[in-house]
């Protein structure tokens, strides 16, 4: 639900306001923010239905999963300031 939230930023920064100015750093982090809240649940499904990973952590409360999800997150953020610092229209 929060991915639909964003992405009510990021049509109008695209579609009304053609990336002028600030609303070009708005759909950057947007999209990198969405393409990442995807992620998070599909690792999150993975840990659930993959066998090799539900044994490492079948609560997902264990560290495989937190770390695992520390990770992506962390390769996001990196990608959001990339994304922020080098998109211009």
């Amino acid at each position: 639900m929060l991915g639909i939230y964003v992405a009510a930023m990021a049509i109008p920064a695209w579609r009304m306001f053609y990336l002028v100015g600030m609303w070009s750093s708005i759909f950057a982090l947007s999209i990198i923010v969405i393409l990442g809240l995807d992620t998070l649940v599909a690792v999150a499904h993975a840990f659930t239905f993959m066998p090799v990973l539900r044994n490492l952590a079948p609560a997902q409360t264990e560290s495989p999963f937190f770390v695992t999800e520390f990770v992506v997150m962390l390769v996001f953020v990196v990608l959001s300031v990339i994304a922020v610092k080098r998109f211009r229209n």
